[in-house]
């Protein structure tokens, strides 16, 4: 891709935009798989380690309780006192 870049050896001269067409592509196609990778990494560890995701599971509803009473509930810090 740098002697197309380059242009000096290459029979078509300078092919700069599909360089950068190409380099985009191979990022995107980078990211992708990482991402597929990451959700079937997530899959096959909690289809094979049952007890330590109902434990995650656990965890994530007492962080979305807590959070939830948090908003839910008044706060005292937020009191204007006039005088």
């Amino acid at each position: 891709m740098v002697v197309m870049l380059n242009g000096s050896t290459a029979e078509h001269g300078s092919q700069g935009m599909s360089v950068l067409f190409g380099y985009g592509i191979g990022l995107q196609v980078a990211l992708a798989a990482y991402a597929s990778g990451m959700h079937a990494a997530m899959f096959f560890h909690r289809r094979v380690n049952k007890a330590h995701a109902m434990e995650e599971d656990m965890v994530e509803d007492q962080k979305q309780s807590a959070a939830q009473m948090m908003i839910t509930q008044p706060s005292d810090h937020y009191k204007f006192y006039s005088g």
